[in-house]
């Protein structure tokens, strides 16, 4: 607006200078028709009409571009509080413990944190895989055969790898429990062992729920055998048999 004003007193100078001109060097005024006059008044209108339309139109999309940048903002911050308490209710229930909850939103909803990008409340590709890694856990425990210490082992440790992707855990790290190689807490224990798998099921269901990607995953229990061999595997675990060891 200062720019507008300025050029506007420039116009308004230049009229004045060019009658001042014809006056100091004899031109007679007269000679300069109204229609010249109004040409010139009308020409700085014109330029300070233009100014004034661009420096409306500039505010205009400026504050535009504010307002779309604030309002994508509060729907990424509601929706990330609409997540923690998903996250409290689940934690409440189950008593388990999300102990990195930005890291878990922002696996499901990967862009929703740059307000420059498109915001969605549907989960991406990561929630599909923690499905199908999850089908695949619930697959293994229930088959009525005997299973062995290395798909006990393999089975443990895709359970570590999955609670770690969704980024809770069950019991603390300090707590007696199977250490993968002798020092990794894997949050399985023999106390817990029996109800991992389908407090896994819940945790991925609320997610799954909240994140408008539900499907038939499902668990079907644990079968006499495999209970067996995990009891089998947690003894020689305790008794250093093998090279995991429980403490």
């Amino acid at each position: 607006m200062d720019k507008m004003i300025l050029a506007g007193c420039v116009g308004l100078f230049l009229v004045g200078a060019l009658f001042g001109i014809g006056a100091s060097s004899g031109i007679e005024i007269e000679r300069l028709k109204v229609v010249d006059i109004f040409a010139i008044v009308s020409t700085i209108a014109t330029a300070l009409a233009a100014y004034a339309a661009w420096r409306a139109a500039a505010t205009a999309s400026k504050q535009s571009a504010d307002n779309a940048v604030s309002l994508r903002w509060q729907m990424y911050k509601m929706h990330r509080e609409s997540f923690d308490d998903l996250l409290d209710n689940v934690e409440s229930n189950l008593k388990v413990n999300f102990y990195s909850r930005h890291e878990t939103y922002d696996a499901i909803f990967p862009n929703n944190r740059n307000v420059n990008l498109p915001f969605t409340s549907v989960g991406g590709s990561e929630l599909e895989s923690w499905q199908r890694s999850y089908t695949k856990l619930a697959d293994a425990c229930c088959r009525f055969e005997s299973a062995g210490q290395r798909e006990i082992e393999r089975w443990i440790g895709d359970y570590l790898w999955l609670a770690g992707c969704m980024r809770y855990s069950t019991i603390k790290a300090d707590e007696p429990q199977v250490r993968m190689g002798g020092w990794v807490p894997s949050g399985v224990s023999a106390e817990n062992h029996e109800k991992i798998a389908s407090m896994m099921w819940s945790v991925l269901h609320s997610l799954s729920k909240f994140s408008y990607m539900e499907n038939n995953i499902g668990y079907r229990g644990m079968s006499a055998e495999f209970k067996a061999d995990f009891q089998s595997f947690l003894r020689d675990a305790e008794i250093g048999r093998i090279e995991h060891c429980y403490k």
